[in-house]
C-alpha cells in the first residue's frame, strides 16, 4: 500500500519483485528510466536462498542501461543469527550476496548509522 501510493507521488511504477527475474529485466528495459530503486528485504524475491541469487544478477542485468540503486531495509549481522542453524552460512552467503549487489550497482541506501557501519565492515563503500 505504501509502495502503491509513494509511486503514485513520484510518479514512479512498481514491479512485482513475484516476477521472474527475465520479466523484471525485460519490463524494466521497455521503458526509459533515470534510476531504478530496488527495495530489498532478507526475502524479496521469496525464499532467501532466491533472494540472494537474484538481487546481484538483477543489478547485474540492469546497471548497463540504468542507474541501479538498493535500498536496504534490513542487515544480517553474525550477532543476529545467534542460535540459527547454518549460521556462518547464512552469514557469508548474504555477506557476498551485498558484496556483489553493491559492486553492480550504483549506489546502497540504509535506514540507519548502525546499518551503514554493518555494510561498511562488509566492505561495501557505496552505501548511504
Amino acid at each position: 500500500m505504501y509502495a502503491q501510493k509513494l509511486s503514485e507521488m513520484l510518479d514512479a511504477r512498481v514491479i512485482s519483485a513475484d516476477l521472474p527475474l527475465r520479466r523484471i529485466v525485460s519490463e524494466l528495459s521497455r521503458e526509459r528510466n533515470d534510476v531504478v530503486d530496488i527495495q530489498f528485504e532478507y526475502r524479496t524475491f521469496g525464499s532467501h536462498i532466491k533472494t540472494l541469487l537474484k538481487l546481484p544478477l538483477l543489478v547485474l542485468f540492469l546497471r548497463s542501461s540504468v542507474a541501479v540503486v538498493v535500498t536496504v531495509h534490513g542487515v544480517l549481522s553474525y550477532r543476529s543469527l545467534r542460535g540459527q542453524h547454518l549460521r556462518l552460512l547464512k552469514w557469508v552467503a548474504f555477506v557476498v550476496s551485498l558484496r556483489l549487489t553493491a559492486s553492480f550497482g550504483d549506489q546502497m541506501i540504509v535506514h540507519s548509522e548502525e546499518m551503514k557501519r554493518e555494510l561498511v565492515g562488509y566492505g561495501i563503500r557505496n552505501v548511504v
